[in-house]
């Protein structure tokens, strides 16, 4: 029993709450420089098609009277952080994938509950609602992290929905493969040469197919398309969101050239901050945003680092074993598990 927890067009509602005149108003959380880009929009910018990733001029096209706010990470880290403790009173494996998601497992303490997986899901958004008052979030329960998280996106603002893991696989049989997976074009061209073009069709081909040609993760996307993600909830990894580099791209954003520049931008301004700390990173978690929500994964260097070249490498890496040609939205590098520069290394390491 897995269930993906979504809060709702956060940065906004926080701009929200803490700025009574803004409610009710089309607000968009724009970064800055000279192609500010919008990285999220409220509700009722939604409703007029403006959308995270357009370009802030193309945001007022659709809608003049939207409210431009800058971004405030500390605050929406310090609201994160009050959620994501309070949802830890449910269950206490809780894996925090981004700022304003969270997949919670709830398979151990079913009984706790009286296997009632829809009073659980009110509980979940009671939580959130109490942890931080005019946050609403999105839950979708399934039996698998990508089942969980593809039913907690079919969800409306505030709503709850259920998918029982002995119809996930027979729901998800006629759900187009891109929408379940988050695959690109270019991999969804792969599986369209061999007859798979929506969940129900992977059972076509053996596993073997997508697993010479992308590795574990074609291994997983066979499995995920019939409601047997093998991914498991990481209850003892969160995100150092205190210690890294964001950014939103523009849109359309798919050259490899582009998206490893950035990178390289990311990884020394990471760098730069660590040296004037005095850290050392063991691992670092990087991520990429795509259409179909984050791709992420932990990656360690050859020893603790704060060295720019080292971090820059890993995300080359990242890139490799994680993209596959297709449009990124926004990318990140955060730190994890610091260490101080004057401490002797593990000798056994």
């Amino acid at each position: 029993m897995i269930a993906q927890v979504r809060l709702e067009a956060f940065y906004t509602s926080i701009e929200q709450q803490d700025n009574p005149s803004l409610r009710k108003q089309p607000v968009c959380v724009v970064n800055g420089g000279p192609a500010a880009i919008v990285v999220t929009a409220s509700h009722e910018a939604r409703m007029l098609g403006v959308q995270a990733g357009m370009s802030w001029e193309a945001a007022l096209e659709l809608c003049p009277t939207c409210i431009r706010v800058t971004p405030r990470p500390t605050r929406y880290i310090e609201i994160s952080t009050q959620i994501m403790e309070a949802l830890r009173e449910i269950t206490p494996e809780v894996e925090v994938s981004g700022v304003d998601e969270a997949f919670l497992d709830l398979t151990s303490c079913q009984s706790y509950y009286r296997y009632q997986p829809e009073a659980v899901g009110h509980l979940i958004q009671q939580t959130v609602s109490k942890a931080a008052s005019g946050i609403f979030c999105s839950v979708g329960i399934s039996g698998d992290k990508a089942t969980a998280r593809w039913v907690a996106r079919q969800s409306g603002p505030g709503e709850l929905t259920l998918l029982p893991p002995a119809q996930a696989e027979e729901r998800l049989r006629d759900v187009p493969l891109s929408d379940l997976c988050g695959i690109g074009p270019e991999v969804t061209a792969f599986f369209a040469q061999h007859n798979v073009h929506f969940c129900g069709d992977m059972k076509k081909i053996p596993m073997s197919v997508p697993a010479q040609r992308y590795g574990n993760v074609g291994r997983r996307w066979w499995l995920m398309a019939q409601a047997r993600d093998p991914s498991h909830v990481d209850a003892g990894r969160k995100p150092a969101i205190t210690l890294g580099q964001g950014k939103i791209l523009s849109p359309q954003t798919g050259e490899i050239a582009v998206i490893q520049g950035h990178f390289m931008r990311m990884a020394e301004r990471l760098a730069t901050d660590l040296r004037r700390r005095g850290l050392l990173i063991p691992e670092f978690h990087i991520a990429i945003r795509c259409t179909e929500g984050w791709r992420q994964a932990w990656l360690r260097p050859p020893q603790a680092t704060c060295d720019s070249l080292e971090i820059f490498r890993l995300s080359k890496r990242f890139l490799r074993q994680h993209w596959f040609g297709d449009n990124v939205q926004q990318i990140r590098i955060q730190a994890s598990s610091p260490v101080s520069e004057a401490c002797q290394p593990d000798f056994f390491a």
